[in-house]
């Protein structure tokens, strides 16, 4: 299931790459509330930026903003009812692991 955007960086180990889950993220929105999570709904409740949000969605955020992590994960704890971390919104991945 496709449930993000990959970035490939370059690290003194190798290759890694850091998963995004912007996409699985609406997905339990809309699981948990019945309506579909468009990027209007996140861009009113949040203040964010259209482009930042379609750079999570389809995985082309070269960086990591800590403000916009931090907004993401009150807004979606929010919504969902539930703590939330940054696992939830990121995930690190190794190609040999």
């Amino acid at each position: 299931m496709y449930s993000g955007g990959n970035v490939k960086t370059k690290s003194t180990e190798g290759e890694t790459v850091m998963h995004w889950r912007f996409k699985e993220m609406q997905g339990r929105y809309q699981t948990a509330t019945g309506e579909r999570l468009t990027f209007d709904v996140v861009i009113a409740a949040t203040g964010l930026a259209r482009q930042t949000i379609a750079n999570l969605s389809t995985g082309r955020a070269k960086r990591l903003d800590l403000g916009t992590m931090e907004t993401l994960l009150n807004f979606f704890s929010d919504a969902l009812g539930e703590p939330l971390t940054t696992s939830d919104l990121l995930e690190y991945r190794r190609p040999d692991a």
